[in-house]
């Protein structure tokens, strides 16, 4: 097989880069920051070190991207109490509205993604994808 797995998933990162690229700028917002506003939609108040370990992307480029979101007000840093190096972030107002504008793109990338899939077949992907993480994840600790 001359196309390896790793082809198709640069292929597939490339083309969604382009797709939220261009369908959030005009909400002055990058694909580098969606999985930050989504992760944090659906479980808000995490530490800056939570996010980077749950989207498995470093502590510096985490920090550049929060400070981001924050200058555009879409989100609200808060020190620990007790221990001021933790910053927790939540999604401000403006936040929660832009992500609501954006999530119907979300809906349609990834019914592009798995158009013609059966329910079954939608279902196994998930998990085939999160076990390549996970092999990643493991190899990367080696």
């Amino acid at each position: 097989m001359l196309a390896t797995y790793g082809t198709y998933i640069s292929i597939l990162y490339r083309k969604a880069s382009a797709f939220f690229n261009a369908a959030l700028k005009p909400l002055g917002l990058s694909a580098a920051e969606l999985p930050f506003l989504m992760t944090l939609l659906r479980k808000d108040g995490m530490s800056q070190e939570q996010l980077s370990t749950l989207l498995d992307i470093d502590k510096a480029a985490t920090a550049r991207v929060v400070r981001s979101l924050e200058r555009k007000s879409l989100v609200i840093r808060v020190k620990k109490t007790g221990d001021r190096r933790y910053n927790y972030v939540y999604l401000s107002e403006l936040g929660r509205l832009k992500v609501a504008s954006f999530l119907p793109m979300v809906e349609e990338w990834n019914a592009l993604l798995v158009q013609g899939f059966a329910e079954e077949e939608k279902k196994q992907l998930l998990e085939h994808l999160q076990k390549m993480a996970a092999n990643v994840g493991q190899k990367n600790e080696d």
